[in-house]
């Protein structure tokens, strides 16, 4: 009986994230412009650096597997190709879309209630949770990092 459950969920894990990445790989370019303010960082993260503090995201951040090696349509976010404004542009939108991709997908672990008993479910939102932080905190240490970069980039640029 166990050993159908955890088959099960390991289907249902992979299928959650497939669909929710297809899912955001589609969501318009212009929702995650508008959509800017909830992506902004908070005081207390201090430009990313708490997550380097508490978690020592620069030691591990590179060891993470980018989304476009299932989705195809994706942008790569392991390393800027150049430094072109439309780039930078680009590179911080779809970070957005990798962080949102992410929650969505610990909001879908309580589908999980659906057909497990209330400990496998619990146990399945824990993975959840595990599984996509990692990502989070990647994306909450660096894109203020990045935007602080292309703050400069575009004053240098203006007063030259």
């Amino acid at each position: 009986m166990w050993r159908k459950l955890v088959l099960l969920n390991a289907v249902a894990w992979g299928t959650i994230n497939l669909a929710n990445s297809l899912m955001m790989s589609k969501v318009p370019t212009e929702f995650f412009i508008k959509a800017k303010p909830f992506f902004k960082d908070f005081k207390w993260e201090c430009g990313g650096e708490v997550w380097n503090r508490l978690f020592r995201v620069k030691t591990w951040k590179h060891k993470l597997p980018d989304g476009t090696l299932f989705i195809k349509s994706g942008h790569n976010k392991s390393h800027l190709p150049n430094h072109q404004n439309t780039t930078f542009e680009t590179f911080l939108i779809e970070m957005r879309r990798a962080e949102m991709t992410h929650w969505f997908t610990i909001c879908f672990s309580f589908l999980f209630f659906l057909w497990n008993p209330r400990w496998a479910a619990v146990l399945n939102i824990m993975f959840g949770i595990v599984s996509n932080f990692p990502f989070i905190i990647a994306q909450r240490y660096n894109r203020p990092r990045l935007e602080k970069v292309f703050i400069k980039k575009n004053k240098r640029s203006l007063t030259t």
